[in-house]
């Protein structure tokens, strides 16, 4: 008897002997080979180079470390993998190293739930959305202190990175093509968040979605051949972005209809250096915004309209919009709005203030437009100054006859010339008169119609030193 009791003990010392060998880890000596070809972790074991032992090392570690995949295709089954808090998962390079869902899974290939300092670098992700696959690429969610350095997400079903509800990461180098869904990047409800020198390109969505976000930075982004570029807006529980800068931004060759830059529920927000082509709208600042600021932009070629604001508060500067199908230019129930030094070029339309007060455009240049220089509608206390209104087809400016009366105008120191209608109409309102309106300084040359002209009979009108033919 105790012979057999012996026996069995032996058989499963062998089998679990087994076990570990294949699963857990295996020495140099077990495969005849060297470090380089393995998954190996900072403990010093070491597992063949295969989807599932990703897993096992990350476990492996810990209270942390580092687990170095080897060049290769991983593929992984299983619905997570989930990361831990202090590890560090790095590759041997995008495209070399590749981590990818098996035909047929749905599931997340990198998961991050309420860990904090943790790394990922120098690899790709493949979401394999082409057979059968489904979801993001990564999924960051209530986690904090994280880096996603030197990685490629591509194919995913959903979004490329997924970020939620974290705190003080940094997304450098980070690389995302062909989601079928939704984003190369998504981040949302998130603070201290930095992305920089990022790619994305032939997504479905828009290139990265911002919802809000507190306190981020975002330096050096491309978007390209996508259907979208950038949107910055609330979250789910019209949590604002706030506190956060965007520069140096690239969207090129965008869908014709989806949004450039759409800017969304912020407040204190800054976007500088902005170039946008193609695409619906260019550059869009929606009402629900308070105390942003746009400099140094340049946006061409869109099917819709070029740069449009609204919101209160708004600082818009040295900026060119140019070869616009629609509006170059489009105030509308905006609230102290500044627009100076920037050029409108050959809109296929007009550049309307509508519905808005408090509103100043400062040495900036208006020219070749379809229609109007600028047309203004049911609007106060404007302040049109310093500003080249030239060569449009129709009108230098023109004040609708619909709508509510203008009213504290000053229209002083332009140069409105060679315009295909009049230099300044004041149309006749059906009922009402435009008040209190300030002319002056102005020079109103080689206009086709009247260089001024006033149906309105506006009261309380100053129209002075204005040098006309």
């Amino acid at each position: 008897m105790k012979k057999k009791v012996y026996g069995i003990i032996g058989l499963l010392l062998v089998l679990a002997a087994v076990y570990l060998v294949g699963s857990v880890s295996r020495s140099i000596s077990d495969f005849h080979d060297n470090k380089e070809t393995l998954i190996r972790n900072s403990n010093g074991n070491y597992w063949e180079p295969v989807g599932a032992n990703i897993q096992i090392a990350i476990d492996d570690l810990g209270n942390g470390g580092t687990v170095w995949l080897p060049p290769g295709t991983y593929v992984l089954t299983a619905y997570k993998t989930y990361l831990k808090s202090n590890i560090r998962l790095v590759g041997s390079g995008v495209g070399i190293t590749v981590i990818k869902l098996g035909d047929g899974t749905a599931g997340y290939p990198l998961w991050a739930e309420f860990i904090e300092n943790f790394t990922v670098s120098d690899l790709t992700v493949d979401g394999n959305r082409h057979n059968g696959c489904d979801g993001n690429g990564m999924v960051i969610r209530d986690c904090s202190n994280f880096i996603i350095e030197n990685v490629h997400m591509t194919r995913a079903a959903a979004s490329g990175l997924s970020v939620q509800r974290s705190q003080n990461g940094f997304i450098s180098n980070y690389k995302a093509d062909d989601t079928e869904r939704w984003h190369g990047l998504t981040v949302g409800t998130s603070d201290g968040i930095t992305v920089s020198d990022c790619i994305m390109w032939n997504t479905n969505g828009y290139g990265i979605d911002f919802s809000g976000v507190h306190d981020c930075t975002v330096n050096n982004i491309l978007v390209y051949d996508s259907k979208m570029g950038i949107k910055v807006d609330d979250d789910e529980d019209a949590r604002y972005t706030e506190n956060s800068v965007f520069n140096n931004i690239n969207l090129i060759n965008l869908d014709s209809a989806g949004d450039g830059l759409k800017i969304q529920m912020n407040k204190n927000t800054n976007y500088n250096n902005i170039f946008v082509s193609g695409g619906w709208n260019g550059i869009k600042i929606w009402e629900t915004c308070t105390d942003v600021s746009l400099s140094n932009f340049y946006v061409e070629g869109t099917i819709g309209q070029g740069l449009v604001l609204s919101g209160k508060n708004l600082n818009v500067n040295n900026g060119i919009v140019e070869n616009t199908v629609a509006y170059g230019l489009c105030i509308n129930s905006a609230e102290n709005v500044t627009v100076s030094n920037v050029q409108i070029h050959s809109p296929n339309n007009d550049n309307p203030i509508i519905n808005s007060n408090n509103v100043v455009i400062s040495d900036c240049s208006i020219t070749n437009g379809a229609i109007h220089g600028l047309s203004i509608k049911s609007s106060s206390d404007v302040i049109i100054s310093g500003c080249r209104i030239q060569d449009n087809t129709a009108d230098g400016i023109t004040f609708w006859n619909e709508g509510m009366p203008c009213e504290n105008l000053v229209l002083t120191d332009n140069i409105i010339t060679g315009n295909g209608g009049r230099g300044i109409d004041i149309m006749a309102l059906p009922s009402g008169t435009h008040d209190n309106f300030i002319v002056t300084n102005n020079n109103l040359l080689y206009n086709s119609g009247k260089d001024f002209n006033d149906d309105s009979s506006a009261s309380n009108s100053i129209v002075t030193k204005n040098l006309v033919e």
